[in-house]
Formats: structure tokens, sequence, C-alpha cells
């Protein structure tokens, strides 16, 4: 774990201008730890992985579900396009820092609902999108997620119990650590690339009870824990920025 201070830093709205807008809605961050030396393992040269400690101090890497709704996706200036603006996502990732700076994301795979922002996103970020079949649904405080990738066995099968809203993540805690991250890291043609986006912090509510299937970390070559931490947020609204080589 690096200093409050590195964390805060990416939080600050970037001076350049964003070329794209989205909203991201119905966000469910599920996590279980995972030795630091199995993440490690998994990730290209330069970057670490960011660990977080558990009460008795032991150092963990998180590994992380997160089933959400893309909405409104579009240029800055455009409007959004019918078909290709909004879809549904779920993520597996984890949390890095770039020579023990630059706290952020490393994506193992990403499950869209849309084809053509597969395409797009593999192309411009170098991130790993898989097309698939995606379903979330919130119906009052019972929340309903799976995925399916298409021509694979990765999978996920998600229900939760939404609880009440909690205090807003406070720097140097677990849910701030796993929430509050700015930068995002992928390869493209073989080198390090690094994005970021800007929002307003993320209002947090309690995950009474959750349950999860999925095959996504082991297509990804990583064997999960039980996962013991989850988290919901109604969402935000997203500026992204364009991704510069490292």
């Amino acid at each position: 774990m690096l200093s409050e201070s590195a964390y805060e830093l990416p939080r600050e709205r970037p001076d350049e201008v964003p070329v794209m807008r989205q909203s991201w809605r119905d966000l469910l961050f599920l996590h279980t730890p995972v030795e630091p030396a199995i993440i490690q393992a998994a990730l290209p040269s330069r970057l670490t992985v960011d660990t977080f400690p558990d009460d008795s101090g032991r150092e963990w890497a998180w590994l992380a579900v997160v089933p959400f709704l893309m909405r409104n996706v579009c240029p800055v200036g455009a409007f959004p396009v019918p078909g290709l603006s909004n879809f549904n996502e779920t993520n597996l990732r984890t949390y890095v820092h770039l020579d023990g700076e630059d706290p952020g994301v490393w994506f193992f795979s990403l499950e869209a609902s849309n084809r053509i922002a597969c395409a797009i996103a593999r192309s411009w970020y170098g991130l790993p999108y898989f097309a698939g079949r995606i379903t979330t649904n919130l119906n009052g405080t019972k929340y309903e997620s799976s995925s399916a990738r298409f021509g694979s066995g990765a999978m996920t099968r998600i229900s939760a119990e939404i609880g009440e809203v909690r205090p807003m993540a406070e720097p140097g805690s677990l849910e701030f650590f796993l929430t509050e991250r700015y930068l995002l890291y992928s390869v493209r043609n073989e080198r390090l690339m690094q994005g970021q986006v800007w929002h307003s912090p993320y209002l947090l509510h309690d995950v009474p009870s959750f349950s999860i299937e999925e095959t996504l970390s082991a297509s990804a070559g990583i064997v999960a824990n039980r996962y013991v931490h989850a988290l919901y947020s109604p969402g935000v609204k997203i500026f992204a920025y364009p991704p510069v080589e490292i």
C-alpha cells in the first residue's frame, strides 16, 4: 500500500480536455483477497501489485468482479448513438501502481454486450474486451447479474441484497482503496499505456448479503479465494481522457 497522498492525487480533475463521456450505473464491487505473488506474476513489467493489509497486518492483493451498466457513451460534444452508447459490462480487475506511484487498475478481462464497443476499446486502449451476453437488473434492493462470454466458458452469476447508504469512503480505508481509482493501465502494441478518468467520489451502499459464481478468474489463470467484501454504488458520470504511452 502506498501513502495516502498517492491515492489522493489522481482524483484531481486533469487540465486536459476529455475525449469521452459516459455514465456508469448500478455498480457492484465484489472482492476477494489473493496472495500478492499470484497477481504479480500475471502483470506486465513495471507494474507492481498494490496491496492492502487485513486486521492482522498481512498484505493482500485484491481481485474484483464488477458488473455495471454503461450508459450514454460517446465523444465529448457528440450525442449518444442508439445501439452503441448503451450496453452492459462485467470486469475482472486488480489494483496496481507504476514504479511506486500512480495507483490504478489493471483489467484481466472486460465483458461487454456490444461487439462494436469491444472492438473500439481493444484498438484504442488495448484493453482485453470480450463480447458476451450480460444481464444486470436492480429490482428494489435485489440485485441480479449474469454474464457469459461468447465462445468461452467464462461466466458470472451474481445476486446481492443492497443495503443502506454508508459514509463516504475515507482515505486510508479499504473501501477507498478498492473503489477510488482514476487511472487504468493496458498494453497496446506491446507498449504500456495509462488512461485516466474523472468523476465525483462514489456514493456507496452496504451489501448485507451476496453470492457469486464465476469462472472469469480461472480463464485469466488465477485461482480465486472466497469473495468476502461487497459494495454497491448507484453510479457516477465519467469523463475519460486519451490514453498515453508510458
